[in-house]
């Protein structure tokens, strides 16, 4: 920080320390979390025998927890930057033990419907910290840090499936969340280790301060030397007017809204992950279904697809920290690339016609879609100022959730009007290359606009090097041929 200027600037990341006891306490939370939202599955079935009804019908949970976990995203990200990551968490753990422990006396479906949605605002308001906390922690190393963090969802999905099905085989489903009550209470233990950074600090602070000068407005204007005579406070309607549209603002900027139209990088950032979570998720929910009923592959092998889906995922966001160190390729690039091997798994799965030619299909959509998601927090620290990464995260899941929504229905819809899933994977096909396609419409506009910026710059040096004369060519040369010629080259030129 510099008195002089009088401008704040926040203090660097550790680049480690307390960093590496958040990162496999995030891994935790992601291995819990995600977890359990892709395996649900495993539920979906015994309660449909338990309660007698339709596969619709029952599918009904599987929906609220894929549009809500994500979407709760939104106001995670608001409460975060106001809170903190650690206090978000904390309360995301109480939240999501407590359906657990209702779930467990669950006598009809629609109180399943309840208890759900309990589950998908605990499983959105820690997945939010989990991703948000590596960043206040790690700069240089972001991409090493956040893929191990993130590493633990393709975990979450090899690990949870089984030991869910384990446990509603050895016990009842029932006394299954009797047992899942404790473990989701670990969320609220890892969220205690989401220790504040001191960038972490600033940040809250300086939101804090922000706050309450709004609040005090003439406070500010008098710290300032800009004092400004109040409006006399004569109609009630006008004052009751403005108060509406204060709170109105004040609650589209805590939600992150105002980025929309500020950052217009954020809205290409949404359509894609959008689009990705349209076209992945809902070809996650059918690969089973179509390798059961379109193949005649028996349900305990085709569970087997699931966790090669995972496997990929766990591989590829494990190591997307090292792609990105490597500086060959952009983040938004990789995105790119990624979405694009999820398309190719989509495009080829109606044409396999044998559970090896599933599994490297399954492999490849865990493997692009687990490197998309991971990467897209480095997208958005990109795209925005720090201090609103948090809100665009928000937003971007929010994104995702919509798109799982609409993809589930969407191919719901296909199967029931063709009878077979060939359609309803090529749709997806097509919808994860349109997310490819809004990533890489973003990176060609931060290639053009970088692009412009060096223009300028060499504009504005050989402008003074017009102005200035000689002193300034010596300034021009020293800095500009210092390392391909060398100073006594430089001496000679000048």
């Amino acid at each position: 920080m510099s008195k002089a200027s009088g401008v704040k600037q926040p203090p660097p990341a550790p680049e480690g320390g307390w960093g590496w006891v958040a990162i496999p306490a995030a891994f935790i939370v992601h291995v819990i979390t995600s977890g359990y939202m892709l395996s649900i599955s495993v539920f979906l079935v015994e309660w449909r025998l338990f309660f007698d009804t339709d596969a619709k019908t029952v599918g009904y949970v599987g929906v609220i927890l894929g549009f809500l976990g994500p979407t709760m995203g939104l106001p995670a990200g608001g409460l975060s930057k106001t809170f903190g990551c650690r206090t978000v968490a904390i309360i995301a753990g109480l939240s999501l033990s407590l359906s657990m422990l209702l779930a467990m006396f669950a006598t009809k479906l629609y109180h399943l419907y309840l208890t759900t949605l309990i589950t998908a605002i605990g499983i959105g308001f820690s997945y939010q910290p989990a991703v948000i906390v590596i960043g206040h922690y790690f700069q240089q190393r972001l991409g090493l840090a956040n893929g191990i963090a993130m590493s633990g969802v393709g975990i979450g999905m090899l690990v949870v499936s089984p030991f869910l099905q384990f446990l509603i085989d050895t016990f009842t489903w029932q006394k299954s969340f009797l047992i899942l009550c404790p473990i989701a209470l670990i969320v609220s233990l890892c969220g205690l280790l989401f220790r504040p950074s001191q960038r972490e600090m600033y940040y809250l602070k300086e939101k804090a301060v922000h706050k309450h000068l709004k609040e005090n407005p003439d406070e500010g204007e008098e710290k300032e030397g800009n004092f400004k005579p109040q409006e006399p406070k004569e109609k009630s309607t006008s004052n009751q007017s403005r108060a509406l549209t204060f709170y109105l603002l004040r609650g589209i900027k805590f939600f992150g809204l105002h980025l929309i139209w500020r950052h217009p990088s954020i809205n290409f950032i949404f359509i894609a992950f959008g689009l990705l979570g349209c076209g992945f998720y809902s070809s996650l929910v059918f690969f089973t279904s179509k390798a059961v009923f379109d193949l005649n592959i028996s349900q305990s092998k085709a569970s087997w697809l699931i966790s090669l889906v995972g496997m990929g995922s766990f591989t590829f966001r494990l190591c997307h920290g090292f792609l990105i160190d490597l500086k060959i390729l952009s983040p938004m690039m990789i995105f790119v690339l990624a979405a694009l091997v999820c398309s190719v798994s989509d495009l080829l799965n109606p044409f396999t016609n044998s559970f090896a030619g599933l599994a490297v299909c399954a492999f490849c959509l865990g493997a692009g879609s687990g490197l998309a998601i991971a990467v897209t927090i480095v997208c958005i620290r990109e795209a925005v100022h720090p201090v609103y990464v948090s809100n665009a995260w928000g937003i971007t899941m929010m994104g995702f959730g919509c798109g799982n929504l609409i993809g589930v229905y969407l191919m719901a819809f296909l199967y029931d009007a063709t009878g077979t899933y060939n359609i309803s994977f090529f749709v997806g096909a097509a919808i994860l290359f349109l997310a490819a396609l809004s990533m890489f419409s973003l990176w060609i506009l931060h290639h053009r606009k970088g692009t412009n910026k060096k223009q300028t710059d060499q504009e504005v040096k050989m402008t003074k090097l017009t102005e200035n004369g000689p002193s300034a060519r010596q300034f021009f040369i020293s800095e500009e041929e210092k390392d391909e010629a060398g100073e006594s080259d430089i001496k000679e030129k000048t």
